[in-house]
């Protein structure tokens, strides 16, 4: 089944290549996390087969590839080992982000620190996440909010 899975998402991810216009890279981006709540474990392998691509984008593509890589890591339960890259993800997303990708990219960190076992970093990052959601705007990702203070209450 997962085999299947796999494969429907590699030709979903082609199709958009050959369809859409713009960077296909990026269409590829936005599809991958479209699928990503239901299928994590998916989306991580075939993130992990374009990482080698990624270096060749732009500085945005590569962010939000390395963003979107780190949630599929962390839905897919897979532990982060270093905070290095998402400490750039979230530098970055605090000049060039909207609300939502702000706070998604100090969740992620956040998590980064859970798995390095630094509890008092893991929780200023958990509440610098509260901080960018914009609960005003109706496109506020729920979602996340919901995560960070499930996180924080453990």
């Amino acid at each position: 089944m997962k085999a299947i899975v796999r494969i429907l998402l590699c030709l979903a991810s082609f199709s958009i290549i050959a369809c859409g216009g713009g960077n296909p890279f990026d269409s590829q981006l936005r599809h991958l996390d479209s699928l990503l709540i239901e299928h994590p474990d998916s989306v991580y392998q075939v993130l992990e087969g374009m990482e080698k691509e990624s270096r060749g984008q732009s500085e945005s593509s590569r962010m939000y590839y390395a963003l979107l890589r780190a949630d599929a890591q962390n839905k897919a339960y897979i532990d982060f080992t270093t905070d290095s890259v998402m400490q750039q993800v979230a530098d970055y997303y605090d000049q060039h982000g909207t609300a939502n990708e702000q706070m998604r990219a100090h969740y992620l960190l956040g998590c980064t620190y859970r798995d390095l076992n630094d509890a008092p970093l893991e929780l200023q990052c958990f509440q610098e996440a509260t901080e960018k959601a914009d609960t005003t705007q109706k496109d506020c990702d729920l979602y996340t909010l919901y995560a960070i203070y499930g996180q924080m209450a453990d």
